[in-house]
């Protein structure tokens, strides 16, 4: 569905730029009263002089008068060896009665609208599925369970580490502990934006990501700097981490 929506968008937008070109372009065959009195645009009508050069019928910023009518409407001109009739004249004014392709603008707002409706059903039924894959999924595979599985491992982390002394085998602890949640967690967590859209709106979503980011890189940190045996920077790092995800955890809440 969401092909054919973008389709249609994309179709009604070219139709529409199409007919909305043409909203100031006055057709000769109006009846004079309907005529008289607009103001050109540009240039009307042309005039092949002796000395080869054209000249307009009327120029720009002139107001249409019964004689211009008269010799526009019988002007021909001569391009590539074919002959023209002049129709139509571009004009300031608007006027939807006047305009030619109204309907065919009014028919591209409908297809705007249609395609919108079309991508706001297929958005929601995206959703629906996406929330029913996440009812049936274990409960750390949800955006609430996956931040309550990072924080739970931090705790564990921090309890854990008090009991070693060597710097080296904390560091390896750290490795192993966040390398884990990188690839289980923190992607379910990421993997949830949908939904999070769908019930915070993108406000408040843009909000929570801003707090689960930053603890984010703060947990990469920590795994890069324990990676190198830097045993102060990766701890410093895991204790930057708690307070935004804590903060992601609060915001998932309200």
């Amino acid at each position: 569905m969401k092909l054919i929506a973008n389709l249609l968008l994309a179709i009604s937008v070219a139709i529409g730029a199409l007919a909305a070109s043409t909203a100031y372009l006055a057709p000769l065959s109006l009846p004079d009263d309907r005529l008289i009195g607009l103001t050109l645009n540009a240039d009307a009508g042309r005039v092949d002089n002796a000395d080869g050069s054209h000249s307009p019928i009327a120029h720009r910023g002139e107001a249409l008068t019964p004689t211009h009518l008269a010799a526009l409407r019988a002007n021909v001109i001569q391009r590539r060896g074919a002959s023209l009739d002049v129709r139509y004249v571009s004009v300031k004014e608007f006027a939807w009665a006047r305009w030619q392709g109204r309907w065919i603008f009014a028919l591209a707002l409908f297809g705007l609208l249609l395609g919108g409706l079309m991508m706001r059903a297929a958005s929601k039924k995206d959703l629906a599925e996406a929330d029913a894959k996440a009812a049936d999924a274990p409960p750390g595979e949800s955006p609430e369970g996956a931040i309550a599985a990072v924080l739970a491992t931090l705790d564990a982390l921090g309890r854990d580490m008090t009991d070693i002394a060597d710097p080296r085998a904390r560091c390896q602890m750290i490795v192993q502990r966040v390398g884990e949640l990188q690839v289980t967690h923190l992607p379910a967590f990421v993997e949830a934006k949908p939904r999070l859209i769908s019930r915070m709106g993108l406000g408040a979503y843009a909000e929570l990501m801003g707090n689960f980011s930053y603890g984010e890189r703060m947990l990469n940190r920590a795994w890069s700097t324990a990676a190198d045996g830097h045993i102060g920077e990766a701890s410093t790092s895991l204790a930057n981490a708690r307070k935004p995800l804590q903060l992601t955890a609060a915001a998932l809440k309200k």
